[in-house]
């Protein structure tokens, strides 16, 4: 089927992609159809992705605060982006504008 075909092509770009970052910029794909090749990304790199697709939400909403074991588990990504937010001492940094990097540096990584 042509389905099953896609997913067979797919499976042979996944070096590729998580070579080019996709494992952290696109996680819910990535976890879905590379699994094999974003662990080994992990490892080769030492850092650990986010592993749910709501993890941006969760981080925003404060869950890397009130949760912190099971989301550095779930959602590395976000809660380390999420942190630097909160340390940060720029005087121009508010709730707002740090939600807004944390979404695109989850978009972008």
């Amino acid at each position: 089927s042509y389905s099953s075909q896609l997913s067979s092509q797919l499976k042979k770009e996944c070096a590729g992609y998580a070579e080019q970052g996709e494992c952290s910029r696109n996680p819910a794909f990535m976890l879905a159809t590379c699994r094999t090749e974003c662990d080994a990304w992990e490892r080769q790199h030492g850092l650990r992705i986010d592993r749910n697709a709501r993890c941006v939400e969760w981080s925003i909403l404060g869950s890397c605060t009130e949760h912190p074991e099971e989301m550095a588990k779930q959602c590395n990504t976000s809660c380390t982006v999420h942190e630097r937010c909160a340390k940060s001492t720029y005087s121009g940094w508010s709730v707002g504008i740090c939600d807004k990097a944390l979404r695109c540096e989850a978009k972008d990584k």
